[in-house]
């Protein structure tokens, strides 16, 4: 029983809780950022910072189908005799 109540004590008061406390801060902030760039009709009053969250709606699709162009560009100018006027154009 004395381990078990060590655990939790040194559990409750270790790093797990410091960055728990950091990232709903970082959280917040980032939330607070968003409401002035982007006000919500009827944002304020008493409603919680869980029933206000907001999705972002980025598909994963379009993250992949843009990277896979990425990449396939840089094989395009890896595969190019003269690569460093293909980078030259694309700056």
């Amino acid at each position: 029983m004395f381990k078990v109540a060590s655990y939790a004590k040194s559990d409750s008061v270790g790093a797990d809780i410091m960055v728990r406390a950091a990232k709903r801060s970082m959280v917040d902030e980032l939330e607070a950022m968003l409401d002035v760039v982007d006000p919500q009709p009827g944002g304020g009053g008493g409603r919680s910072l869980s029933m206000k969250r907001r999705t972002f709606d980025i598909l994963d699709d379009v993250i992949r189908k843009e990277l896979a162009a990425g990449v396939a560009q840089v094989l395009r100018m890896l595969g190019q005799e003269n690569p460093e006027d293909t980078f030259e154009a694309c700056l």
